[in-house]
């Protein structure tokens, strides 16, 4: 078995007698070897203003430590540490729960992901797909990448591992929920599960990403590597039931050129992440690498937009001799600089959608407006049917307060593979040619490839509007429906 990225996970209850009232109790395992237990490793709880407490695992790879914190929920941080195993950042609660940590691998382009929940769904599945490999519970072993762990009664952990990183091929990791039995429209995954993952590379933790809360779907879709390997964060509940379905979905994904603009980080997040990134880079200029790194990864969750954080990074990860961390590093700085100014999206909260009809739902599929923002390649906005088929339908997106809008990312047609028809993308209209009107008066031309992939359309010259309308004017026609869809457009 490999060894170069860390792993980790987490979340299964302690079934031995409950220690002392009043303390925190972990469990410590092994993420590459199902219920191996890690004896000496160090535990230590932080929260800010407050004296640390530590501990360390029995031969059970069990701690209890005197909660004299008071707390034992967000603002409390858990970090183990062994030698030769990656070291374990993750937020509390963590009283009862069990923790996974991998031994660290030397590979530079190797990379780990750790998959762990609560004991609810039973059985989560992690999934990647990247060409030619679709790698999961059915299919253990790939081109350089296998399913180290497969748990199937809760809590995980769930590991794959990516020995040898294929440059120019782009990656797609997922996790599915195989308990909800192909059924369509259910919460457990995103209100029940407690799913957290973890990326890592080298020595370090890389990424941690925790379930969106409130969302419908049965497949979370985590993160995307391009063919330069920097990462690309999605972060997306989708409802796609089948687990048959899911290498299907993903492959749509990691056939795109690029993976959609980013939302940028609010004024306050922005500001705070440069006054991280300074202290950081005095931190370093210290001779304090460590300190420097752990500054950055704080600044980078407040805004993973900043450049110059993941240069930082680059520089604090090569003074401590970590070759892999400051190569991830230096893609991401080297992506974020080539891409334009004006590549964020406009957030989802700060629209309001209009549109001239909906169709009403059928079975699983919904055809509302506000799917044109939900980041799901399988959802679209369909008007009513007509003889027109579209023509003359208009969606409008309000914004909460004037946006300078640069252009829209559009995926035209209706993008689902169905289970009784097939692809439904030339089943359906789509459009040819719209017009894009905005607040000010003024209107845009626009023209469409009939083409299954995402296109951006970028302004003369950005604008500034209250709101944009986009109406259909022409369409190209369905095989089978007449029936006009749209699956995403993002201003």
């Amino acid at each position: 078995m490999p060894s170069n990225l860390l792993a980790l996970t987490a979340l299964l209850s302690l079934t031995n007698a409950a220690a002392p009232a009043g303390n925190i109790n972990v469990q410590v395992l092994s993420a590459t070897s199902k219920d191996k237990v890690v004896p000496e490793a160090q535990v230590i709880f932080q929260k800010d203003g407050q004296t640390s407490l530590t501990g360390k695992t029995d031969a059970q790879g069990k701690a209890s430590v005197a909660n004299s914190l008071g707390v034992d929920d967000g603002t409390v941080s858990l970090i183990i540490k062994k030698d030769g195993f990656s070291p374990l950042v993750v937020k509390c609660p963590c009283n009862g729960m069990s923790y996974a940590v991998s031994e660290t691998l030397q590979q530079l382009e190797a990379f780990r992901v750790v998959l762990n929940w609560g004991d609810q769904p039973r059985d989560l599945d992690l999934h990647v797909v990247y060409p030619g490999n679709h790698i999961y519970f059915e299919k253990k072993n790939g081109t350089d990448a296998f399913l180290d762990v497969d748990d199937t009664d809760g809590f995980g952990p769930e590991t794959l591992t990516i020995k040898k990183r294929h440059p120019g091929e782009q990656y797609v990791f997922a996790i599915h929920n195989y308990s909800a039995n192909q059924q369509y429209g259910t919460k457990s995954l995103s209100g029940q599960s407690q799913a957290k993952v973890f990326v890592y590379v080298g020595q370090s933790l890389l990424k941690s990403y925790y379930v969106p809360q409130g969302k419908t779907g049965s497949m979370w879709v985590l993160f995307a590597l391009d063919g330069n390997g920097a990462f690309h964060d999605i972060n997306n509940v989708v409802d796609v039931a089948e687990y048959k379905k899911v290498a299907v979905y993903l492959k749509q994904i990691t056939d795109r050129a690029g993976f959609g603009a980013m939302t940028r980080a609010s004024v306050s997040d922005q500001e705070t992440a440069k006054e991280l990134t300074g202290k950081a880079d005095e931190a370093l200029a210290a001779g304090s690498a460590e300190k420097a790194v752990e500054l950055l990864q704080v600044a980078l969750e407040r805004n993973p937009n900043l450049g110059v954080a993941y240069a930082s990074l680059a520089k604090a990860y090569t003074k401590l001799g970590r070759s892999a961390e400051a190569a991830w590093a230096t893609r991401k700085a080297d992506e974020i600089a080539k891409a334009p100014a004006t590549r964020y999206r406009v957030p989802n909260d700060k629209i309001t959608l209009e549109a001239s009809s909906s169709m009403k739902d059928w079975k699983q599929y919904t055809f509302v407006a506000p799917n044109l923002l939900d980041d799901n390649l399988w959802t679209s906005w369909q008007p009513v049917t007509k003889p027109a088929g579209g023509v003359g339908d208009f969606v409008k997106f309000t914004f909460a307060s004037p946006q300078t809008i640069s252009g829209f990312e559009f995926s035209n047609g209706f993008r689902r593979i169905d289970e009784m028809f097939g692809d439904l993308y030339h089943m359906n209209n789509r459009m040819k040619a719209a017009t894009l009107e905005f607040s000010d008066g003024e209107k845009m031309q626009l023209a469409f490839k009939d083409d299954p992939t995402e296109e951006t359309v970028l302004l003369p010259t950005p604008k500034k509007c209250a709101w944009v309308k986009l109406t259909v004017n022409e369409i190209y026609k369905g095989t089978k429906w007449n029936d006009l869809a749209i699956s995403e457009i993002h201003p």
